[in-house]
């Protein structure tokens, strides 16, 4: 799944995506947004820039400082990776982690990946095996074991990959936390 629709898509969107434009503080972010929408009006790979270093896919350095009191949440976390590199680069200096993850393939990856870390460090980890929503229920999710993993509007009788998860506000993941 790459986030991929019709031109015309984008047009019903130009409002939405000038108001992101706004928000955005840096002229790097605001490049890469530009280069995106570029890119899905012309499928062109030139029109984006060079991707960031990969130890930075997350957040490049200075952007900001995580202190020892953060709890550093990951909604759709996979099998851990983006959370051991920031770990990483951190040095494990935070109060805690969020794994959130609902495809129960990935689930199993990212618990085998948390349990390989220093038991101190796990011991931080608090993994919510469900989906994010607005609002508590279920919900149909592709469950495909990779990064592709999503929700996803219907499902297909035919298809194994759909399943039903639990759906939870991120807020109430959140409670508790300081």
């Amino acid at each position: 799944y790459f986030g991929l629709a019709t031109p015309h898509v984008m047009v019903e969107a130009a409002e939405q995506i000038l108001r992101v434009y706004d928000l955005l503080a840096d002229e790097p972010s605001r490049r890469m947004l530009l280069d995106q929408v570029r890119w899905r009006f012309s499928l062109d790979s030139g029109a984006q820039d060079a991707p960031a270093a990969f130890e930075h896919i997350y957040a490049e350095p200075g952007v900001c400082r995580p202190t020892p009191q953060d709890v550093y949440v990951d909604c759709g976390a996979f099998d851990g990776d983006s959370i051991a590199m920031h770990l990483a680069r951190t040095g494990g200096n935070a109060a805690g982690v969020i794994a959130v993850e609902a495809d129960p393939g990935s689930l199993s990856a990212l618990r085998a990946r948390i349990a390989a870390f220093p038991a101190e460090l796990a011991a931080r980890v608090v993994v919510q095996p469900v989906a994010v929503g607005a609002a508590r229920g279920r919900a149909t999710f592709r469950a495909t074991g990779t990064a592709g993993s999503r929700l996803q509007s219907a499902s297909s009788s035919f298809d194994p990959d759909f399943v039903e998860v639990d759906v939870a506000p991120l807020d109430e993941l959140l409670a508790g936390t300081g």
